[in-house]
């Protein structure tokens, strides 16, 4: 279903909003005139969907005026074709200005009123073509259900942003998740809340380093323990037997510079 910005409104209260798709045809999308939002249909359009002249169907209307109700089933649009807005609203509907000219009448029909010129017409394929427009057409009966390009267009970035939103949660719950499996990792490793191991201190601060790493580091942390006075302590460990574990301001150092 195509659709566009709001692009002419005429005294009458009718507003053009671009196209919709029925049966194989673009149809204009017609608001106003019967009440704020309220769908209608030119007598052209419903001249194009029966496939018959524009002059027929007025002569259906016009033939049968007294079971219609002016401003509730039909607007006569000619009566106001002087009116800039409403010539310029009858151009963009498709009206030439030879037959805008030439016209008696110019209708627009409300739901009620096509469901009355039906009622006129009494053939199974105006019936059929009037059911499928009730379920396609006149289906929205609040004219803001149409959107408007612009109005898409904030739809979907307020999406996204809802959805860069939901990521950028996603992404801080696994980071927690992971520095809690960290935490974990690091007090089986270790004795008190003080003191790691080189490779439990590692994985506390996301840092990877291989055996090699872990022994160098390990004589640092021995040599700055002494410097400054702290314990060194031992705890089991079951990968490698008995292993040390540091005061955390020493590990910090240690790690600084790696």
């Amino acid at each position: 279903m195509g659709r566009t910005e709001i692009f002419t409104e005429d005294n009458t209260g009718l507003t053009l909003r671009g196209k919709q798709d029925f049966m194989g045809k673009e149809i204009p999308v017609v608001l106003g005139g019967f009440g704020e939002g309220k769908k209608c249909l030119s007598d052209k359009t419903i001249a194009e969907i029966h496939n018959m002249r524009e002059p027929d169907v007025r002569r259906r209307i016009t033939d049968n005026i007294k079971r219609f109700k002016e401003n509730t089933d039909f607007i006569d649009l000619k009566k106001g074709v002087h009116q800039t807005h409403t010539l310029e609203i009858l151009h963009n509907l498709g009206y030439s200005k030879q037959s805008i000219t030439q016209a008696e009448h110019i209708y627009i029909l409300s739901e009620r009123g096509y469901a009355r010129l039906i009622k006129i017409m009494d053939t199974d394929l105006a019936w059929e073509i009037h059911d499928k427009l009730i379920d396609e057409y006149f289906e929205l009966r609040d004219g803001n259900s149409i959107k408007t390009q612009a109005e898409i267009i904030l739809e979907q970035a307020q999406a996204l942003v809802a959805q860069e939103r939901r990521m950028i949660k996603l992404e801080d719950a696994s980071k927690k998740q992971e520095q809690r499996m960290n935490e974990i990792e690091a007090k089986m490793t270790t004795r008190s809340s003080e003191y790691y191991t080189i490779a439990g201190y590692a994985s506390l601060t996301n840092r990877r380093i291989d055996v090699t790493q872990a022994n160098l580091l390990g004589r640092k942390a021995v040599k700055l323990s002494k410097e400054y006075g702290y314990d060194v302590d031992k705890i089991n460990d079951p990968r490698f037997g008995t292993v040390n574990a540091y005061h955390i301001d020493i590990l910090e150092l240690v790690f600084r510079n790696k």
